[in-house]
């Protein structure tokens, strides 16, 4: 059905790092096309519905707050490191 099953995961990881090309489109897509989508669809929807969801309002309050939430774990993570002991 086209699902990957945790025990095959590896398997398929293995097989993309082989396949450069497929690679490159698979971090092309992750990088620039799947976040504009996730950052237009509430925008987009004020334009194309008559009518509108109370989230379109919210989404720049949560986009904001999530920001904030992966900085200060970020953060965390970059006080918190010691290096390799080297």
């Amino acid at each position: 059905m086209g699902l990957i099953h945790i025990e095959n995961l590896s398997k398929h990881l293995k097989i993309l790092n082989r396949r450069k090309g497929l690679r490159s489109a698979f971090r092309f897509a992750f990088t620039y096309i799947i976040p504009i989508g996730f950052v237009a669809f509430y925008a987009s929807q004020l334009f194309l519905r008559q009518e509108l969801s109370p989230f379109i309002y919210f989404s720049p309050v949560i986009g904001i707050g999530l920001f904030a939430l992966t900085y200060w774990i970020w953060t965390k993570g970059v006080n918190s490191y010691t290096g390799t002991g080297s």
